[in-house]
């Protein structure tokens, strides 16, 4: 059984590379203004993959050397499978050091957890807390739920009270966000404030939507609600830098809407 978990933890990907892996990711995001580190990005995501794939394998062949291990154990040893409580919920799981039931790797707490010191119920990957998280530190403590959040430090320690679920990305605080450092419901992209901020619509700039504050506005850096451009300040405008509501143009230059 140690000859097992030893194989297993030497095959696992170090939790530094995986670090320095999405810690590249986020820099080749935030700089990536005109698309140019389209490649870069994927090669860095094919990495990431690659190393989900390697720790998915290790933890599958531990689960075979150990019960490898446990079929050749004697006939006092099944005794123990009958004892009540804590021997009970250490069977059903597969690993080292894990508290609860059905978890699949390393210092696991909770149920159905597969990876390294998760916290919680279907967490995928390593030091996640809350439920069905997939990534690295999805935590917040004083959360009171965390749901279904794909990346890496997704949730803002700060903000004790946060309610996260489905967020994509990396600082994300609030709902269904993908991107980074969003706050509310359903953004894309980075910055934003509000409610279905998202890119202008045009190639690469789909994606890219940068400092909106309001609701359902596309572009960068619009201040308000319903506007499609670059640092309008209002309602419903359509353009650069206009300021007031019903408004298509640049700065002085307008017609109404």
């Amino acid at each position: 059984m140690a000859g097992a978990f030893e194989s297993a933890l030497a095959a696992t990907v170090h939790p530094v590379l995986v670090a320095a892996n999405r810690s590249d990711l986020v820099s080749l995001v935030m700089s990536n203004l005109f698309g140019q580190n389209a490649p870069a990005i994927a090669e860095t995501e094919s990495q990431y993959e690659q190393m989900w794939a390697q720790d998915v394998a290790a933890m599958v062949g531990y689960h075979g050397g150990a019960s490898v291990a446990a079929a050749q154990l004697g006939a006092p040893m099944q005794a123990l499978q009958n004892l009540p409580g804590m021997v009970a919920n250490a069977a059903a799981n597969v690993g080292y050091g894990n508290i609860g039931t059905d978890n699949l790797g390393f210092f696991n707490n909770g149920a159905y957890n597969v990876g390294i010191g998760n916290i919680g119920t279907i967490e995928f990957g390593i030091n996640n807390t809350g439920f069905a998280n997939f990534g690295i530190g999805n935590v917040n403590p004083n959360t009171t739920w965390n749901a279904g959040n794909i990346g890496t430090l997704l949730n803002n320690p700060s903000l004790l009270t946060a309610e996260t679920t489905g967020n994509i990305g990396f600082f994300n605080n609030g709902n269904n966000n993908f991107g980074g450092w969003n706050t509310g419901l359903s953004n894309a992209g980075f910055f934003n404030n509000g409610t279905g901020n998202t890119g202008l619509g045009i190639g690469f700039l789909r994606a890219l939507s940068l400092g909106n504050t309001g609701n359902f506005n596309q572009g960068l850096f619009n201040f308000g609600n319903f506007d499609l451009g670059i640092g309008n300040t209002g309602n419903n405008l359509i353009g650069i830098g206009l300021t007031g509501d019903h408004k298509i143009g640049v700065g002085p230059f307008y017609i109404p809407a």
